[in-house]
């Protein structure tokens, strides 16, 4: 394998070191960035693995990790690449604790760099326990990271895109039952939201953009459930947030709009790209206005908005390479890129026919993106499903909409996933929204 970048020239490592770095650059930065064209992986990443033994072996033990799960996993030498996974990963540590015995200017360069590809490695693996402890351990150096002030221009560039990748990591695997990370240093989330005058000249612009506004929304979203009971002034304040964010998620689309008429049939632009922004986009938006309501029913006055969910979800998959059939090469990425928005629209929309749709996506889209495999996770939507129409079995599919007290409001999943089956509790209020929780285990059996 040649590496697609001409720009490296000394080649340290070993042999297989050297093979596995290259399989990075023409395959693993792919599935890392997705739709998208970041300089983090196709750049900085495979030259500073040139100069920097930890990068190196970090790089060399993902990109092993990912033929081994990913591009090749019935290999009869699984074990043995195995080995060699461990192996450049225990590398990686060592020559990081080195630098950390010793610290100069750039130790938190590597740390926080490192960190980065330890969180990749583990989702790679399937090790989500372990992914969430990198991710918070990354995000506690960000923190930090924010108040120092002698960074240099290229730990500028690093901090932008490594915290914008923290930022969606930290969105995905906070779904999975953590706590969000204290991500909150300087981003370009930050807009005026009277404003509306934002412009973007490049879709990575647009998209560090809604990392920073959806962070905000969720986090808002999850602060206001804290608060069971608010007080009059509470609440306005509370409301006047909420327009507030909306705003700027509105001042979003304009900018985008104004983007995409700008470039019109741009042949240099995945339009996949803009298309899953707006798909996450959508779903932000919906938790944002649902947000202060105690019951399912809320999610009935936002079916135009899942109908688009869809529609733009079919769009993404109608423009990919064979139609998106799965194969090695695009079998895995690690952010999600659509479905997690479909896997929202399963369990939550509960118009029978825009629910069903979504799930047939996630049943024929077998792919793995980041910490959600669709094997799983379209099994989880048809057990929601079934659960809320088991009552309305006789009626017509069109009519099979489920009362309150027939909704799931939360199916959780163990952190750990090792094996099927799977356990899974639906959180429910059959004596309304003053009667309690109730809690029914299930287990699926399923396959990636």
């Amino acid at each position: 394998m040649v590496s697609p970048d001409h720009r490296l020239i000394l080649r340290p490592g070993t042999r297989e070191e050297r093979q596995y770095v290259d399989l990075f650059c023409s395959q693993t930065s792919r599935a890392l960035s997705g739709f998208f064209s970041p300089q983090l992986w196709n750049f900085q990443l495979p030259q500073l693995s040139q100069s920097e033994p930890t990068i190196r072996h970090a790089i060399a033990a993902l990109s092993a990790a990912h033929e081994r799960a990913i591009l090749n996993p019935s290999a009869e030498n699984a074990g043995v690449r195995e080995q060699f996974v461990l192996q450049q990963y225990n590398k990686s540590i060592q020559y990081l604790m080195g630098h950390l015995a010793v610290p100069k200017s750039q130790s938190v360069d590597l740390l926080l760099i490192t960190c980065g590809l330890f969180v990749c490695l583990e989702i790679v693996r399937g090790n989500n326990k372990q992914a969430l402890n990198h991710l918070a351990a990354g995000a506690t150096i960000l923190h930090k990271r924010g108040h120092l002030a002698n960074t240099t221009s290229q730990s500028m560039d690093i901090d932008r895109e490594l915290s914008h990748l923290f930022f969606r990591l930290n969105m995905q695997l906070s779904l999975f039952g953590r706590p969000l990370a204290p991500l909150t240093i300087g981003h370009k989330g930050a807009l005026p939201p009277t404003e509306g005058k934002i412009s973007f000249s490049t879709i990575e612009e647009a998209r560090h953009c809604l990392d920073g506004l959806m962070n905000k929304a969720l986090r808002f979203v999850r602060l206001s459930l804290q608060v069971s009971t608010p007080g009059h002034a509470t609440r306005l304040q509370q409301r006047q947030k909420q327009q507030d964010i909306k705003e700027e998620f509105d001042a979003w689309t304009m900018a985008l709009n104004k983007m995409m008429a700008r470039r019109g049939n741009s042949k240099t632009l995945d339009k996949r790209g803009p298309l899953t922004l707006r798909l996450h986009h959508q779903v932000s938006l919906i938790w944002l206005r649902a947000c202060f309501a105690t019951d399912q029913m809320v999610f009935d006055n936002f079916r135009s908005d899942f109908e688009t969910i869809v529609r733009l979800a079919e769009e993404v998959i109608r423009l990919g390479p064979d139609q998106e059939k799965p194969s090695p090469a695009n079998g895995f990425s690690l952010e999600s890129g659509i479905t997690a928005p479909l896997w929202f629209t399963a369990v939550k929309c509960r118009d029978p026919i825009i629910r069903r749709k979504a799930i047939r996506i996630l049943s024929d889209y077998r792919r793995r993106e980041g910490m959600w495999d669709m094997g799983l996770f379209f099994k989880v939507a048809e057990l929601v499903l079934e659960s809320e129409e088991a009552e309305l079995s006789s009626l017509p599919i069109e009519k099979r909409i489920p009362e309150d007290r027939q909704r799931i409001y939360d199916p959780i999943l163990p952190e750990e996933i090792v094996a099927s089956p799977c356990q899974v509790i639906l959180l429910s209020r059959p004596d309304g929204v003053d009667g309690g929780w109730h809690t029914r285990t299930a287990y699926i059996n399923w396959t990636s």
